[in-house]
């Protein structure tokens, strides 16, 4: 097999048909993307998801097979190409590629999103996966189709709710007045991990330190967004979350960072 293709590069998106329901258009400084385009709330779930893994070194979204390679599988394996209702052939748009690493090896993946209560079964649809799936095992990356719930989950509302903070330290770093709220926080989950909720614990060590209305939960949802500490997304809302719950992964560095573009 030759060397694999990169499909996850940065400006690869060539476009993006319409699609049914809600869509989401996202600030992406992390991979470099800029504005990123989401057909759907399933697929805000699965990017968020697949953000938020420690593994995951880019996603590019809406990226467009090439129209002649997609055509000349679907000739060889005598499956129909999928056509627009005119009858002219449609190019083929995968929802994410995701680029992670794992023991030092990177791996590429395209994945189909669908609602989790989609007929996968339908012809045209599993024609086109047989035709999508192909294109990419040639080029070396994998290719997985994910039923989704959208937001009807807690876990992805969770991770919405950080998403702002996570792309606002990709563009900046933190600042000086950052990096000491979350010293004080991380101090004061040790003081207070008895009490039952997160909101309860940055309402007292708001009073003890005297830091401005706000500026703990700020610092609760920052360090969450950067994965410095962790909890269960599971949880219907992670202001109430056991302080007791909370890992501490890495300390912040009160410095900023470059813009990751793999």
């Amino acid at each position: 097999m030759g060397q694999a293709k990169d499909f996850s590069r940065p400006g690869v998106r060539l476009s993006a048909g319409q699609s049914r329901g809600r869509s989401h258009r996202l600030a992406d400084a992390r991979f470099g993307n800029g504005i990123i385009y989401l057909a759907s709330d399933c697929e805000l779930s699965v990017y968020l998801h697949r953000y938020f893994q420690p593994e995951t070194v880019h996603i590019a979204t809406q990226v467009d097979c090439e129209p002649l390679e997609s055509q000349r599988l679907a000739r060889e394996m005598n499956v129909s190409h999928p056509r627009d209702r005119a009858g002219k052939m449609w190019t083929i748009s995968t929802d994410l590629v995701v680029t992670s690493e794992r023991d030092e090896k990177t791996i590429k993946g395209a994945v189909n999103v669908k609602h989790f209560l989609f007929d996968t079964s339908e012809r045209r649809f599993r024609a086109l996966c047989t035709v999508e799936r192909a294109y990419y095992r040639q080029q070396g990356a994998t290719w997985s189709l994910c039923l989704s719930r959208g937001l009807n989950t807690a876990w992805a509302r969770n991770l919405l709710w950080l998403y702002p903070l996570a792309d606002e330290y990709y563009r900046r770093g933190f600042t000086d007045a950052e990096t000491i709220a979350h010293a004080i926080l991380l101090r004061g989950l040790r003081r207070f991990s008895h009490l039952n909720t997160m909101m309860e614990a940055c309402f007292h060590i708001t009073k003890e330190s005297g830091l401005r209305p706000g500026a703990v939960v700020r610092a609760y949802r920052s360090l969450l967004a950067t994965r410095h500490i962790w909890t269960d997304m599971n949880v219907q809302d992670l202001m109430a979350a056991s302080p007791s719950a909370i890992r501490v992964l890495q300390k912040p560095v009160g410095r900023a960072i470059e813009n990751r573009r793999e």
